[in-house]
Parts: structure tokens; sequence; C-alpha cells
């Protein structure tokens, strides 16, 4: 899932909020928590299967699965009646498949809300295929082990999410520790996290039971359903154009996680083929304030160009299973909040940092306050600071805003000056 590079999600360990003009917003409907491997895994299944994705008869070389043993004849008539019994719920799947699709492009609000209860059902379906094959699996798997084993792993697939990315490598507090922090909780739900650096983090990726890839190419002939890039805002342009994109097997997701949301868009649109979907996401929150968990905190997202919702919406609700504020805007609508916001609250912190100010023995609570956010600025690369400002063509209306306002202040505070001089030598 990760590179481990400059991630945006953690290029900073400050917290943000999208204020209140967040109910405005579109909020995806919960969904259950089992959907990350279980209807992802009917939408593996279905794209990696000719014309829709259903299990066709001749998919198996059953000629001679008979052919073994004196037992043949009922193994054989078990994995008939259940086959046939996998079929059908496939088939239903797909019918549901192509029912969340067609809810989603009529951006109606009671088919989207359909749409819950259409991918829970998907859910139990595969439940109860994997109960299925258990079964099968206990049954027969000493005669056919080597045949069953060979058609499982090629069918069903666990979901795995794989990140990508050859952007310069962070020190610690960095890209590195944003990409472990969102790590370690998609492996916690089960998933498979691949990733690729220009830097070798083979070491810390075996820690935390990720595979690396030292070369780009064998990462992207891997079987990737997903690709987060992260990467650093400055660099996530020369990152995406040395992809060799011709390496993916298949359509595959890509989505960033940085925090400024119309400059990716923009990019990944212009170098991307057409094929391959886009998902602009940031995480308002880092390793800070998520290291309790990630309930109530917001995730903002934009589905740029989503053929595939299935996937998209499996891959969302690995935030939104663990209690995330989902929050669909626009990348556009994004970075005016976030200049606003986020933006502001860089420049204030790397502003008092070039006063240098420190605790005194007087602290007020107010002044401690700025204290931290000078601390928590500063421990952010100025390079993520400077992408801030050049790739969200709001930041310098606000910083030229802030300046206008603090001479507001101080020729307010001159004027008031003036007239109480002023009085004290009219009464002397």
């Amino acid at each position: 899932m990760t590179t481990l590079d400059s991630s945006s999600i953690a290029e900073s360990s400050m917290d943000y909020d999208t204020g209140s003009n967040s109910h405005n917003h579109h909020q995806t409907p919960t969904k259950p928590s089992s959907l990350n491997t279980a209807a992802a895994t009917t939408t593996n299944a279905a794209r990696s299967r000719p014309g829709g994705g259903e299990l066709e008869d001749n998919d198996v070389d059953t000629d001679n699965f008979a052919e073994d043993g004196s037992d043949g004849g009922e193994v054989w008539g078990a994995f008939t009646e259940n086959f046939r019994e996998v079929s059908s719920v496939l088939d239903r799947n797909r019918v549901l498949i192509q029912q969340v699709n067609e809810n989603h492009r009529s951006k109606n609000h009671s088919n989207l809300v359909k749409n819950v209860a259409l991918i829970q059902e998907i859910n139990e379906n595969i439940s109860k295929v994997v109960s299925l094959y258990s079964d099968l699996s206990s049954n027969f798997s000493s005669v056919f082990h080597s045949r069953v084993k060979r058609w499982w792993c090629w069918w069903w697939r666990r979901r795995r999410w794989r990140g990508g990315g050859a952007g310069e490598a962070t020190a610690a507090g960095g890209g590195g520790g944003g990409s472990k922090f969102l790590s370690k909780t998609m492996i916690k739900q089960g998933h498979t996290i691949t990733a690729t650096s220009r830097s070798d983090h083979s070491q810390l990726c075996s820690h935390l039971g990720i595979s690396f890839y030292r070369e780009i190419d064998g990462f992207l002939e891997a079987e990737n359903d997903a690709i987060m890039l992260c990467t650093s805002i400055l660099s996530l342009s020369e990152v995406v154009k040395s992809i060799p994109f011709h390496r993916l097997k298949r359509p595959t997701l890509f989505v960033d996680v940085l925090s400024v949301k119309e400059y990716p868009k923009q990019v990944l649109l212009q170098v991307l083929p057409p094929e391959l979907d886009v998902l602009c996401t940031h995480p308002m929150f880092g390793p800070e304030s998520g290291r309790d968990g990630w309930k109530d905190l917001t995730f903002v997202y934009d589905r740029v160009r989503i053929r595939d919702e299935v996937l998209c919406s499996s891959f969302l609700h690995i935030f939104a299973s663990e209690g995330c504020r989902m929050l669909e805007m626009s990348c556009e609508e994004h970075d005016k909040l976030a200049a606003r916001s986020q933006f502001l609250t860089h420049t204030i912190g790397r502003t008092l940092s070039e006063m240098a100010i420190e605790s005194t023995s007087i602290d007020t609570k107010n002044f401690q306050t700025l204290v931290k956010l000078k601390e928590s600025a500063t421990k952010d690369s100025f390079d993520l600071f400077s992408g801030l400002f050049i790739h969200n063509r709001f930041a310098k209306e606000e910083l030229e805003n802030l300046e206008v306002a603090l001479e507001k202040v101080k020729q307010k505070l001159q004027d008031r000056m003036n007239e109480e001089l002023g009085s004290s030598v009219s009464r002397i």
C-alpha cells in the first residue's frame, strides 16, 4: 500500500478540521465491516473473468476428476452439487454488482442508500461461497489437492491493496511514519500490502509484514488492485511520469493521498492511461491524531474517474469501517477550504518559528497553544509547506489576506496609540 516515501497523510503530523462547512457535503453511508475482503473479492473475480465474472463450466478441467481412485464418483458428485450452488450465488452477485453500478450512476439519493443493502448482500453471498469451498476442501483435498489449489489461487484472491511511487525517501516523521501508520491498520483488516521505493525499506517492510520491491517493474507486474501514491507534493509529477504503466496486468485503481487535491487530479488525468480509475483522497489526520484509532476523524475524497464502483467503495470502506467521517468533496472545494485552514495553520506556525518563540515561566494557556503550533509546524518539511503554497491556487490569496489583516491590526494599534498620545499632549 505504501512506498514509505513522503506521503501526504503524514507529510504532516498536524491535525486539521474541515470546519463548519462540512455539513454541506455528501457523506458516504457506512458499509458492513467485512466488505473489505468479501465484496472486494467478488470484484477481483469479476474483473479477472471474461464477460463480467461468472464462473463457467469450462473454467475448470473436470475431464479426469474421477479417475484417481474408487471414491472419485462420490467426490465428483459432491463437487458438482457445490459447484452449481456456487455458480448460482455468483450469478446473483453479478446482478447485484450491476445494480450497484446503475444506482451509483443515477446519483439519486435513495438509490445510493439502497446500495448499502445490496453490498451487504454481496458480502453475505461471498461468505456463503467461502463456506462452500471450505467444505469441498475438507472433503476431498487429499484427492484433488493440486488441481483445486491451482484453481483456487488463480480465481479466488484476497484483496490486495498496493502502493507505489518512486519519490524521495524522507527521514522519520515524514512519509515513512505516515505509510507505516496506514499500513498497520490495513494489515489489521486483513489486506496484503506491497511497497516500492527508490530507497531500500526492505527491513522495515519485513518487520511490518509488507512485501517490498526494489524494482518498480516487478511491483507493477504483481496482481495490483489499487495503487496508493505516497509521494511528496513536489515530486508527484516526476514520480507518476516515471511509472511504466504497460507493466500493469489489468485496470487498476490509483489513489493519491496528498494534502492538495486539484494538482494531483490534473497530473493523474493527464498522465494515467484512460482505462485506469482515479480516486483523490486526503485523510485529515496523521500518526499523532490517529494513534488511538480513526473514529470520527475526517477522510475527504473525490471520485475523479471511477468505472469499478465496487472496488472504489471497498477501498473507501477501509476508512469507513474504522469510524472515519467520510466526506465526499470536489478537489476544488477541498483546496479552497484547505487554504484557509491547513495552509494558514502552517503559515502561522512557520511565522512563530521565525520569531523563535519559546515557553516562558509565565505562559498562558493560549501562548502554550502557540508554542505547540510552532513545534508541530516545524516537524514537517519545508517541502510540504512550499508544496501547499505552490500547488494550491487558493493559498496565495490567503497569504495576501493574512498580510492585509496583519497590516490592518498594526494600523489600528498605531491609530489608537496616536489618539492616546494626542490626548495626553492636549491635557498637558
